[in-house]
């Protein structure tokens, strides 16, 4: 039987360092946010975003459950749980950062594959043996999810039970805090596009 899956956007940072809303950035003339809903689209999984700038809204399809986090400085757990609390119902979710939307579509396609054979398991990408983004959370996670977790989420995924498989994605690991990072991570998409372009 195919699992109900959601994704939740962490869109919620005030992206202090960056000294701009970051998740409105643009590349090839779309916003972060909106490249990452156009993917999941694709994908068929079922959208919830978690925002604190109220203009992100302006980038948003109305049929997309949108959720105000008012206190990010608590951290992307409270992002997490204000998203969990409407997908109660479903097997699990999974969560990626409104700051990365170059992850690759094969990426999140693998880990919903997955998601029929481990059930039951924390699900994540990695690139060169390092664990990435995004993560799934299956189910029986919610109770500690929905509790105060010392170390957040990532006390979840970074065990020996977390099912694991490698990627040829980069974007797994690149996200952007800074102006200066913004520059390179285009870059970095300019330099894939361009080997890939020269593949096919």
């Amino acid at each position: 039987m195919k699992k109900k899956i959601s994704a939740i956007i962490l869109a919620a940072g005030k992206s202090e360092r960056f000294g701009g809303n970051k998740i409105l950035q643009r590349i090839n003339g779309r916003t972060f946010i909106e490249i990452i809903l156009e993917k999941l689209k694709k994908i068929g999984l079922k959208p919830i975003v978690i925002y604190y700038y109220d203009e992100i809204l302006n980038h948003i399809d109305k049929d997309i459950l949108a959720i105000k986090n008012d206190n990010p400085e608590n951290g992307q757990l409270s992002s997490i749980q204000l998203g969990l609390k409407e997908v109660l119902d479903y097997d699990g979710f999974i969560v990626w950062p409104g700051d990365m939307p170059l992850i690759q579509m094969e990426t999140v396609k693998k880990m919903v594959d997955l998601v029929n054979k481990y059930s039951d398991r924390v699900i994540s990408p990695t690139y060169n043996g390092s664990i990435g983004h995004p993560t799934y959370f299956p189910k029986n996670t919610f109770p500690k999810l929905l509790s105060d977790l010392p170390n957040g989420a990532k006390s979840l995924v970074h065990n020996d039970q977390t099912i694991t498989y490698e990627v040829n994605d980069k974007f797994t690991k690149i996200g952007v805090n800074t102006k200066e990072q913004l520059r390179s991570y285009i870059n970095e998409y300019n330099r894939s596009f361009e080997e890939n372009s020269k593949k096919s």
